[in-house]
């Protein structure tokens, strides 16, 4: 216990030092929540970015708990003169409101195994804003049907929903996978 109390204040020591110099930093990536795009392992670089300046869309890097987490922006709003963001994975339909005190920063380049991906450049950029403004829109689907599955049938599960649910996400994935191999495919042009 104590060496993970060790790693905790590590890391917030980390975000502290990073709040204060405001450059950019590699990290590898760690999970799944962002595939197709970001795979495990990649190097992402995350680059300071004001939060007034995020758009949705973009991939941010923010800390939940002692925890650096990157997601998608679907969302961004005012509230009472602070900024607040909807983030989600792309590989995942949960979302959650974070405000602009968590951002670390904006990804700005993927690095995979035999390509990189800047993600402030060109058919990247529009890509992202495309992601986004699906991840929004799919999101708010699946939080509608859910809550018409919970008004009829409560609790139970229910064969249809576990088929809807499973169809839904291999629609959701499969139109991921598309917009991110678009994106491969201009890239290769335009070099």
């Amino acid at each position: 216990m104590k060496n993970l109390a060790d790693r905790n204040a590590i890391s917030r020591a980390l975000m502290e030092i990073w709040d204060e110099v405001n450059r950019e930093c590699l990290m590898k990536s760690r999970g799944t929540s962002m595939l197709p795009l970001i795979e495990e392992g990649s190097e992402v670089t995350i680059q300071y970015t004001p939060p007034k300046d995020i758009k949705v869309g973009d991939i941010v890097a923010f800390r939940r708990s002692a925890h650096i987490v990157i997601h998608r922006v679907i969302r961004k709003y005012t509230f009472n003169g602070k900024v607040y963001f909807i983030e989600k994975g792309d590989n995942t339909f949960d979302s959650t409101a974070i405000s602009e005190d968590v951002i670390i920063g904006k990804v700005i380049q993927i690095k995979r195994t035999n390509t990189t991906i800047k993600l402030d450049q060109g058919f990247w950029a529009m890509i992202s804003q495309i992601m986004g403004i699906y991840g929004y829109i799919s999101n708010l689907i699946f939080n509608k049907a859910c809550f018409i599955k919970n008004k009829l049938a409560g609790k139970r599960k229910i064969f249809f929903t576990t088929l809807g649910y499973r169809g839904f996400k291999i629609f959701t994935s499969g139109v991921s996978i598309i917009l991110i191999n678009v994106g491969h495919i201009f890239q290769k042009r335009i070099r």
